[in-house]
């Protein structure tokens, strides 16, 4: 049986992001401190340094950075496969949350992933972030499954989420 995912829609297709006042580029050596710092705050389960590392300078990655006034308060890490992106990671400095970093960071990796060859990129969120959950809706994604007891720390399940990035291709 094929499964047909709900999320059709392109990411140049959704809301434009509000204007939140800062730029994206790729992460650099000199920003893993920041990005690991940021990891902490944002997830329950961080990356180290090193794994950031390591994962950054990896073929096939694409690792960016929001930027604001100088500070680094987001980022993305995703990779590429053949014809299949995914999210990695993905976080914001909670007091830059709302304001359309997020959005314009997840915009230009999806864009990026598009570019590099994917055509449907996947990510895991937790079931209970709803404001992720409803970030990656307006962005396209749709839900695809549940991953019962994927996060370790608390057993919570994880929702997977997936979109197509060329209209009209399926998985």
């Amino acid at each position: 049986m094929k499964m047909i995912f709900p999320g059709f829609e392109s990411p140049e297709s959704a809301a434009p992001a509000p204007a939140w006042g800062g730029t994206l580029r790729s992460i650099a050596a000199r920003d893993l401190d920041a990005v690991a710092a940021l990891e902490v705050l944002c997830n329950t389960q961080p990356w180290s340094r090193e794994a950031l590392k390591t994962c950054v300078a990896t073929e096939g990655r694409i690792a960016n950075v929001a930027e604001r006034e100088g500070k680094v308060i987001g980022y993305a890490v995703a990779s590429n496969v053949a014809d299949e992106g995914e999210i990695l990671i993905l976080g914001i400095h909670p007091d830059a949350r709302r304001q359309g970093a997020g959005r314009a960071l997840l915009t230009g990796v999806l864009a990026d992933l598009a570019q590099a060859g994917a055509s449907s990129v996947f990510l895991e969120v937790r079931y209970r972030n709803a404001a992720a959950i409803a970030l990656y809706n307006a962005l396209g994604f749709g839900e695809a499954g549940v991953r019962k007891g994927y996060y370790a720390d608390t057993g919570e399940d994880a929702v997977l989420m997936h979109v197509f990035l060329n209209r009209g291709k399926k998985a």
